[in-house]
């Protein structure tokens, strides 16, 4: 069963609606029932189930990627929790990342806390400036199979942050998260969308539950929980 009844794409809003646009244009123009198509496809209901970690992390991102594989790297056992099938979020789309040299830092941070009218966190942003280039050469390095940066420190290079080939970042991703987090009894949960954070009595936060797409949930029991995702 076929439909385009589906949840579009965090940072691909415009794309997601095109094509689901296009589609029911084609089954008009083909003469098709565009509500039969317009139903979400249904799934048996599978069973509930629990997962017991050190860390858990929603969202699979660059960030969330990066947050997991260095939490499991200190021993953390890791839940890794993405909506949709593939990790990698935003990333699989960019073409480079941002690197700021130490010399720019300070003027980088001031000057996009002024852009955005002093409501941005000056903390929050120095941390992701100032760790970029470190980001960049863990990830350089982390993996054999495929170079996520493969130009950089080429000094003839015009674009050293350049991401390898679109094709090769799912490549990247799935050894990095297969040396780290997995190897140290973790798990990734591909389409699985977090739903709520879990608190105990004392209203501490201790894990986070998750739905799929059978109607199912996935009750991750952590110490602590990590929010990657932008929405």
């Amino acid at each position: 069963c076929y439909s385009f009844g589906i949840d579009g794409i965090s940072g691909a809003t415009f794309t997601s609606a095109a094509i689901l646009t296009a589609v029911r244009d084609c089954i008009e123009q083909a003469g098709g029932d565009v509500d039969a198509f317009n139903v979400p496809t249904s799934y048996e209901q599978g069973a509930d189930e629990s997962f017991d970690a050190d860390v858990a992390v929603v969202g699979a991102g660059l960030s969330g990627i990066m947050c997991a594989a260095r939490a499991a790297e200190a021993g953390a056992r890791v839940a890794l929790i993405e909506k949709v099938r593939l990790v990698g979020g935003c990333s699989l789309m960019s073409f480079s990342c941002a690197s700021y040299t130490d010399d720019v830092v300070r003027d980088t941070v001031t000057n996009w806390v002024q852009n955005q009218m002093y409501l941005a966190d000056s903390t929050l942003v120095y941390a992701y400036v100032k760790n970029t280039i470190p980001a960049i050469e863990y990830l350089a390095g982390a993996t054999t199979n495929a170079n996520m940066f493969p130009y950089w420190g080429d000094p003839e290079s015009m674009f050293p942050g350049m991401l390898v080939d679109y094709m090769q970042r799912p490549v990247v991703y799935d050894e990095l998260l297969s040396n780290t987090v997995e190897a140290n009894g973790g798990a990734v949960f591909t389409e699985h969308t977090a739903t709520e954070i879990l608190t105990d009595a004392d209203g501490a936060i201790c894990g986070v539950k998750a739905s799929r797409k059978d109607g199912s949930t996935l009750t991750v029991n952590a110490k602590a929980v990590v929010i990657a995702d932008r929405s």
